[in-house]
């Protein structure tokens, strides 16, 4: 269906009576360190495994100027991640992607609306979480005051392994095939020097992964699960159904006008229905640059 869509969004976009205007291309790079200290989902304390992260992504945007209806950012972008224990995560990507934004006003304050569709392919060392991702949403927003900005968004993700074939049934062929519906509220506060102070809180339904080392503590027989020695030996990943809740605040200082440094924490809580549930701690520091 999202390649349809894809495919279809430029003779459509010929076809509407707009005013359309391509605009130069321009480019963004940005480097990232990040520390997770429970990078497998490890549904047991004993069986959670740590890691430093470090990303790095070059891209280019061309946006579309459609006049009194919005803008249109045509992006490709190019990364790779490497980790520093365990190196079979290690992934280059290639994600293209449409984001499309209208002010419903005239002012900082005033409402907008958006939409996003975002196709990536990750090729990743350990073949069964190599594949393609796939992203599609839309959100609306709005200044408060002359400080806060206020962002609601929903958003469908999935996730498709390459080596997977849909008549092959449970374990270990699906176990990466997972596909989530989600919600997410931003409240950002800017303040007289520059500074951005961010926070969020975002809710997902639908499929996550789950290590663990003992074989019973999931038993539903219909899960898939394959044994997954990317973290050691004995462990099994699990593909589950169940709810996540994430919290995140941070902070963004510009480096003069085309260039940031970032902080965030994020806090996320899975809870499977099968009654299990499991957190991890995600710090980020970023760099970005506008080329």
């Amino acid at each position: 269906m999202l390649r349809c869509i894809r495919a279809a969004c430029p003779l459509l976009l010929a076809a509407l009576p707009l005013d359309v205007t391509a605009m130069s291309w321009f480019g963004d790079v940005s480097v990232q360190l990040s520390h997770d200290d429970n990078l497998n989902r490890a549904a047991q304390a004993q069986d959670e495994r740590s890691d430093t992260l470090l990303d790095a992504e070059l891209a280019w945007l061309r946006p579309f100027d459609l006049r009194e209806w919005g803008t249109l950012d045509a992006t490709v972008a190019i990364g790779a991640r490497l980790h520093d224990r365990f190196d079979d995560l290690n992934e280059s990507r290639l994600v293209v992607s449409g984001h499309y934004h209208r002010r419903l006003g005239l002012g900082p304050q005033a409402p907008w609306i958006a939409a996003h569709l975002d196709y990536g392919y990750h090729g990743v060392k350990d073949e069964w979480r190599e594949g393609t991702r796939q992203s599609i949403g839309a959100s609306t927003g709005r200044g408060v005051g002359e400080h806060w900005q206020l962002r609601v968004g929903l958003a469908y993700d999935r996730q498709s392994p390459d080596n997977v074939r849909r008549d092959e049934g449970n374990a270990p062929y699906n176990v990466f095939r997972l596909s989530t519906l989600g919600l997410q509220t931003d409240l950002d506060y800017r303040m007289d020097n520059g500074w951005l102070w961010l926070s969020g809180l975002a809710y997902q339904r639908g499929d996550f992964n789950a290590s663990t080392t003992d074989p019973d503590l999931f038993d539903d027989e219909q899960l898939p699960w394959l044994d997954d020695p990317v973290f050691g030996e004995s462990f099994r990943t699990y593909r589950i159904d169940g709810q996540a809740w994430s919290v995140q605040a941070g902070v963004s200082i510009p480096l003069g006008d085309r260039a940031s440094i970032n902080l965030i924490g994020r806090f996320t809580d899975v809870t499977t229905d099968n009654d299990i549930s499991y957190g991890a701690t995600r710090w980020q520091l970023s760099f970005m640059q506008e080329l």
